[in-house]
């Protein structure tokens, strides 16, 4: 392994966790893929970046189980009198209620409703629409062989130039030859997701949750997440984004500003 100096290793962290500048990320695309003794040391150098950060990312987590949760209980000294005046307070406030919602019932009409179904529509659009706009990471595979370059290439230059519907087509065909290709099968689902089609990526994102590398990274839980608002499961998509809301990572800006579009739908 060739060792690479401090600049570009940090040029390739940022580039794997998708913050490079576009004209610095096409310039490292394109060495990775042209460069071969380059591609091994950074394919080696990723390992140890990968490993270092699942770590640091089991550490945070035992910490935060370690953190006691409950509470200690302290019975309040409530005397008589304060139950007589908590229930006058209380009957008096559900005879409030009551009334306001029986007056919004009778002031309901179809105009009302029709601008309801407008607007869940509306935002179901929107989510659906935030879900195919995430930032494109970078193209990752390289030639894995003669016989398939020109396939590989040919995907790479059609996902490249946002031509996902090709790109797919082409890593479809590759992926008969090597099904186990994991980082294929990452654009793969990438893909799929730029054109909404979140039922096709789901069974790639499944069998990418097998792969020790990959299996519980944010990356696959956004994917995932994005995939569940396409097929408009909108529940489970907001317990995966709450999740990746938690910790800093790339797409933790657009998780969040998902996960608000979903929970205005749900409002």
């Amino acid at each position: 392994m060739d060792a690479l100096n401090e600049q570009e290793l940090e040029h390739l962290q940022k580039w794997w966790d998708h913050v490079l500048p576009a004209e610095e990320s096409q310039v490292l695309a394109r060495r990775y893929q042209e460069d071969d003794a380059f591609r091994r040391s950074a394919d080696e150098y990723r390992k140890i970046f990968e490993g270092l950060r699942s770590i640091q990312r089991d550490e945070q987590r035992a910490r935060l189980k370690a953190i006691p949760t409950a509470k200690m209980y302290v019975q309040p000294v409530v005397r008589p009198w304060y139950y007589i005046a908590a229930a006058v307070l209380f009957i008096g406030i559900l005879c409030s209620v009551a009334y306001f919602v029986l007056r919004q019932k009778t002031e309901t009409n179809s105009d009302s409703l029709t601008e309801n179904k407008e607007k869940e529509s509306q935002v179901e659009y929107s989510a659906i629409e935030q879900s195919k706009n995430f930032p494109t990471p970078d193209w990752l595979p390289s030639s894995m062989g003669v016989d398939q370059e020109v396939l590989l290439k040919e995907a790479g230059i059609a996902y490249s130039g946002a031509d996902f519907s090709k790109a797919s087509t082409l890593m479809q065909q590759y992926l008969q030859v090597d099904p186990e290709n994991a980082e294929v099968v990452q654009m793969l689902i990438v893909a799929y997701l730029k054109q909404g089609e979140g039922t096709k990526a789901m069974p790639h994102i499944i069998q990418l949750e097998s792969n020790l590398e990959l299996a519980g990274s944010d990356t696959l839980l956004w994917y995932k997440a994005l995939a569940k608002v396409q097929e408009n499961k909108n529940q489970e998509a907001i317990e995966l984004l709450n999740k990746l809301t938690i910790e800093e990572w790339a797409y933790q800006k657009d998780a969040i500003k998902l996960l608000t579009t979903l929970k205005k739908g749900e409002g």
